[in-house]
């Protein structure tokens, strides 16, 4: 599985030659799309086949997918492809996080995050709620340095990250930095 940045706000999952695109907007053009973003009231979130902004079950050509409202304007994914299971998260704040939520995220080996207010701490307490091996974060409003300082774990900045079956048996999680 490969995960890389393709804009500020969202990243492309390359796994088994299938690629899904999350982001805060939905994308295009990937097999699966997804939006963080949740649509407004009275619109669908299923826009084309393979592509969702609203909480349900949907299946796509062999990936598995768990969506949830995670507060008032988002909605986040576990997505299950090759053996591999992602969390997507995407919350306004960090303390909108419930253990519903987390049940239908868990469990995770990567958990890519999306935080629209907080701080490093805030940020800290909501990782530590997951079992994830790999940690990213996509959006967040505050630098890489300030989040270095305060969850002192392992870290690697890199442009695409390649997952690999080490990385999943790691006792301690890994932060990537997607630049």
């Amino acid at each position: 599985m490969d995960i890389e940045r393709n804009s500020k706000d969202a990243v492309t999952i390359i796994s088994n030659r299938r690629k899904i695109q999350l982001g805060l907007d939905m994308g295009t053009g990937a097999d699966v799309n997804l939006g963080i973003m949740s649509k407004n009231p009275g619109e669908t979130g299923v826009t084309a086949q393979g592509s969702f902004s609203e909480p349900g079950e949907y299946e796509v050509q062999g990936i598995m997918i768990d969506g949830v409202k995670t507060g008032d304007h988002h909605i986040s994914f576990h997505i299950i492809s090759d053996n591999t299971s992602c969390a997507a998260l995407g919350l306004q704040k960090a303390d909108e996080l419930t253990d519903t939520m987390i049940e239908h995220l868990q469990p995770s080996n990567v958990l890519l995050v999306w935080l629209a207010e907080g701080t490093p701490s805030d940020f800290a307490s909501l990782v530590g709620k997951f079992e994830a091996a790999v940690i990213i974060p996509v959006s967040v409003p505050f630098s890489s340095e300030e989040l270095d300082a305060v969850l002192k774990m392992s870290n690697e900045s890199v442009e695409k990250f390649k997952l690999v079956q080490k990385d999943l048996s790691v006792d301690q999680p890994k932060l990537i930095q997607l630049t």
